[in-house]
């Protein structure tokens, strides 16, 4: 048996060695990782078709083998298709990927009809929000959890694709919870937090453009699993929070009706988005909403990518 696991999603590949691994009777299995940093194809051939001292099956992890080897010159790794397609039959071979793997490319491509292969990325673009949904719908039966559909929706808007972040959060909503139904209050007391700060302290560092600690932080939200429409939408959001809350602050309403119709529990949220509506320029902000939405246009139109606007983001607003 040979798996590959590859893609961006290396929380998902994780959770499916872990079971690969958990499915094999300890005693009848010799488990080995291979550092590969210097492994050469000799070196290769030689753990591969190596039979186990103790008479037992052996389980072996390559990790990041295949990136090494599509980065290195193609000669230097030329024999190895045949080299897995002999290996012993008491060997089972992993090969655990961070990355997705192009296997329509030179020797890779044999491995399509050799391996079983699992690829997970994280969801990103349109369809990226209802796959997040999916996924927490399924991941919450392990912790017995029956979420409502709008605590879902929070979990996703605060959290975006970061499966490693939410898995550890419905681990806690486990606990805060035991009976395990959970609705959006207790989302918003348990993990509303994370993100909240992040995306005030991006809206403060875009208004008064100091734009190295703004770029920090969109860096910060995108490397912990937020897709870019999620970014914007949240941006977006703020934003119209904040035009609200200006409009309603000159109509003389009392704070706690202003709270109420903008929706907003968490004192702290409520107190920052009266900050910065009344330091925020009125036209700044329409003008900006009009730009996330020609963002959001041009992305879903396919006229331009989210890499093109990611770094671009903070400048433009």
């Amino acid at each position: 048996m040979i798996n590959l696991l590859h893609g961006n999603d290396e929380f998902s590949s994780n959770q499916f060695l872990k079971e690969i691994v958990e499915q094999k009777n300890i005693s009848e299995f010799d488990l080995n990782v291979v550092d590969t940093n210097d492994l050469t194809e000799n070196k290769f051939k030689e753990n591969i078709c190596t039979i186990s001292l103790f008479g037992t099956n052996r389980l072996i992890i390559f990790n990041y083998l295949l990136s090494k080897i599509n980065s290195t010159k193609e000669k230097n790794w030329e024999n190895f298709i045949d080299i897995l397609l002999n290996k012993p039959s008491t060997n089972e071979v992993i090969f655990f990927e961070k990355e997705e793997i192009n296997l329509k490319k030179n020797y890779f491509a044999k491995l399509n009809d050799i391996c079983q292969i699992t690829l997970s990325n994280i969801p990103s673009g349109r369809g990226s929000w209802d796959l997040n949904r999916k996924w927490i719908i399924e991941r919450q039966k392990k912790y017995n959890l029956n979420i409502s559909n709008e605590g879902i929706n929070k979990l996703v808007e605060l959290l975006g694709s970061n499966y490693r972040y939410i898995d550890n959060e419905l681990q806690k909503l486990s606990n805060y919870n035991p009976d395990g139904n959970i609705v959006i209050d207790d989302i918003e007391i348990m993990v509303s937090g994370i993100k909240e700060d992040s995306i005030f302290e991006l809206i403060d560092s875009i208004m008064v453009k100091d734009n190295l600690k703004a770029s920090k932080i969109l860096d910060n939200l995108i490397e912990q699993g937020n897709s870019f429409f999620n970014i914007i939408n949240m941006i977006a959001r703020q934003f119209r929070l904040i035009l609200i809350t200006k409009d309603l602050l000159k109509m003389k309403i009392d704070y706690s009706d202003i709270k109420r119709q903008i929706q907003i529990s968490s004192d702290y949220a409520f107190n920052k988005i009266i900050a910065q509506s009344k330091e925020t320029d009125e036209v700044r902000l329409k003008n900006s909403l009009r730009l996330l939405l020609d963002i959001d246009v041009d992305i879903k139109s396919g006229y331009k990518s989210e890499k093109e606007y990611i770094k671009k983001l903070i400048f433009l607003l």
